[in-house]
């Protein structure tokens, strides 16, 4: 654990030595240097500027004896690398980001000495009791504790088990946010109190008739599809908002970071394109208007000619030098530029580098297009640099050396598009051994997450139809559905006295999640912890994958599920939209489906 002058010391040492002890090592070492003292202490908002500065000179090449322009802003570095940045962190929100990580593992260590230490001596009452516990004495792993508290209270979320700890209106269980934001004006003061047990009737059911008002639908639709504890009473608990509920430092640091005034369009397809990462590094300057061309740099402020250094005539701005200047012009006409992307050379400067580094069109000698258009651009400017630089070096031919260059990138390191062996496979579903039910469920989603449906059919040995339903159920995820479904199909099985069952489900996830000998994902703890319970009170089980094209039946239901205005409805005998994928599974025609060798 650390103390703020030690931090303070430390920084001015890797000030000093970065450039030295780093040298071309990646931006990150020194971003990850510092967080083992992040993680422990708040750090003074002076030492996290310097640490930023120390970054930012690092990513430009910049030192005290050799300044250089900082060609793109640091809130745009700092965003992610879908939003126009290169997804690197700022030392502030960082820290409070892993002081929040600190606040979980306090709740999710609770048992280990060191957290029973700090429990004991600053929050007896436990550690959701921080943010009430404002002493301002205390040790620096205290202080950053109350530091970070504020992301990670943001961040959590509670997770249903028998509803008894949460509040309804207050607390974060459904949603993103607590159902008190989201409802505007006055609840009865009986209401207010409310807990989510207090809206659960029966064996997991919600009753809406217990409020006194109507809520908006698509809050009905998503508490409908929250799963509660129906046959085990398991206390509620605490999880992180990620998709398997464990800790997730990018949504903390996401959290932690003011809300920024950077519009940026889509940048993910720059860190998708076939070639080097120095030149991906160079289109993402070129996505920014930020490569430092005569135009750029008299732009800010420096006393500069503008004109191309090349031609001599136009303003020198990044599509000139790279398209435009007859010098380019004629790079491109020897390249030989595919039919398909020849028009896209009258397009603005971000439209032109957008499409020709998404094109899947091929040069010679299958080489991607973008391969050899990033390439072309590339050696475009450090001919130009040459040229101004070193004027009266020879440089050889840019075209054969931008094209030999990309075909040697492609060859050596496999960038070639790797078609996935595929074979043909029959597909068909198959009736249970005899004295036993098979049960197809299935759940589909408008959305993921979306409005979700589920549905199941039991048959006999001999394909015939025992029973069936579709249930409406809520917006939720994909694997929240195909398990609430086998729950429901479970309960009609048991209710209709089936002893020996086979279970078929196209989600291998939800399977898994069955079969596995671990905790589930506490998100769909309840549910799952709800179907193995229902598993025990059969005589025998089975339950295995199938692929989609063997569940039509189901498929059928869960679709209709999707639309349906009534929570659940139950089919004696087959209804009229499933009846031709009913006849199909019986006949003896099968499905093709490709699987991988």
């Amino acid at each position: 654990m650390s103390h703020p002058t030690c931090v303070t010391i430390f920084v001015i040492f890797l000030g000093c030595l970065a450039p030295r002890i780093l040298g071309g090592v990646n931006q990150a070492v020194t971003s990850t240097i510092p967080a083992y003292y992040m993680q422990n202490a708040a750090l003074p908002s002076s030492i996290c500027s310097e640490l930023d500065k120390l970054n930012r000179n690092f990513l430009w090449g910049s030192s005290e004896d050799k300044k250089k322009m900082h060609m793109v802003g640091w809130d745009k570095i700092c965003q992610p690398k879908k939003d126009g940045g290169l997804g690197l962190y700022s030392s502030k929100p960082r820290n409070l980001a892993l002081l929040a990580k600190l606040n979980w593992r306090l709740i999710d260590e609770k048992d280990s000495l060191w957290a029973k230490t700090l429990l004991a001596k600053y929050c007896p009452n436990g550690p959701l009791e921080i943010k009430e516990r404002l002493r301002k004495s205390g040790s620096s792993n205290w202080k950053g504790l109350k530091m970070g508290n504020e992301v990670f209270s943001k961040g959590i979320r509670w997770v249903i088990g028998n509803g008894h700890s949460i509040s309804f209106w207050h607390d974060t269980w459904v949603g993103n946010r607590p159902l008190r934001e989201v409802i505007h004006g006055p609840i009865p003061p009986f209401e207010e109190s409310f807990c989510v047990v207090d809206v659960i009737e029966g064996v997991g059911i919600w009753d809406f008739s217990r409020i006194s008002f109507t809520l908006p639908k698509n809050i009905c639709d998503s508490i409908r599809a929250v799963s509660v504890c129906s046959f085990s009473n398991k206390e509620d608990c605490l999880a992180w908002d990620s998709s398997d509920g464990g800790f997730n430092l990018g949504k903390a640091y996401h959290l932690a970071c003011k809300p920024s005034n950077v519009i940026n369009g889509p940048s993910s397809w720059l860190w998708k394109v076939k070639t080097s990462p120095r030149i991906m590094f160079f289109l993402w300057q070129c996505y920014h208007n930020s490569i430092p061309v005569r135009a750029t740099l008299a732009s800010r402020g420096l006393n500069i000619d503008s004109s191309c250094p090349r031609c001599l005539g136009a303003n020198e701005t990044l599509i000139h030098c790279l398209r435009d200047c007859p010098d380019s012009v004629a790079f491109w006409q020897a390249i030989k530029i595919p039919s398909s992307c020849v028009n896209t050379f009258f397009l603005a400067c971000s439209d032109w580098l957008f499409t020709n580094c998404s094109s899947s069109t091929s040069h010679a000698n299958r080489i991607p297009w973008q391969t050899v258009f990033a390439f072309g651009i590339w050696t475009l400017w450090l001919r130009r640099n040459q040229i101004i630089f070193k004027a009266g070096s020879i440089f050889p031919n840019p075209v054969v050396c931008a094209v030999s260059h990309a075909s040697e990138f492609f060859y050596l390191m496999d960038v070639k598009t790797n078609a996935k062996n595929r074979i043909p496979i029959s597909v068909k579903w198959n009736p249970p051994p005899v004295n036993w039910a098979k049960l197809n469920t299935d759940g589909s989603v408008l959305g993921d997450p979306g409005l979700a449906g589920g549905g199941g059919v039991l048959r006999d040995s001999l394909g015939n139809w025992i029973g069936g339903f579709s249930r409406s159920i809520g917006i939720t995820s994909c694997v929240q559905a195909e398990l609430r479904a086998l729950k429901d199909g479970l309960l009609l099985a048991l209710d209709l006295e089936i002893s020996k069952l086979e279970i078929e489900m196209d989600s291998s996830v939800a399977v898994e999640s069955l079969k596995s000998t671990s905790m589930p994902n506490v998100f769909l703890r309840s549910i799952v912890d709800d179907c193995r319970l229902l598993l025990e009170r059969f005589e025998a089980t089975t339950i295995k994958h199938i692929y989609r094209e063997a569940n039509g039946c189901a498929d059928a239901l869960a679709k209709t599920g999707c639309v349906q205005h009534v929570n659940i409805s139950f089919y004696p005998s087959a209804p009229a939209h499933v009846l031709e994928a009913l006849a199909f599974d019986n006949s003896v025609a099968t499905r093709t489906r490709f699987v991988l060798l």
